[in-house]
């Protein structure tokens, strides 16, 4: 089953939530090109987050391809090219 942007958003939101609480208010308004620096998370928390999305969404994201992402645009393709 396909998911919508907005659907994937709010798994990414889930997951800033659970890694970082305080961080989750800077995905209210996000946007696909709002930068992943924007939400303020270290690499390690931000790993965490991408290991939410897999678990959640019974993903495979490839390590190669995660230093390549720069916003949440970034993500959400990646996502929708591993479903």
């Amino acid at each position: 089953m396909s998911m919508s942007d907005d659907q994937i958003l709010a798994v990414l939101r889930d997951g800033v939530a659970e890694v970082a609480p305080r961080k989750a208010a800077a995905l209210d308004h996000a946007s696909p090109a709002m930068a992943l620096a924007d939400l303020g998370l270290d690499s390690v928390s931000l790993m965490e987050v991408f290991g939410y999305l897999e678990e959640t969404l019974d993903i495979y994201l490839p390590e190669e391809k995660l230093p390549e992402l720069r916003t949440l645009g970034d993500v959400i393709a990646l996502v929708k090219a591993t479903r």
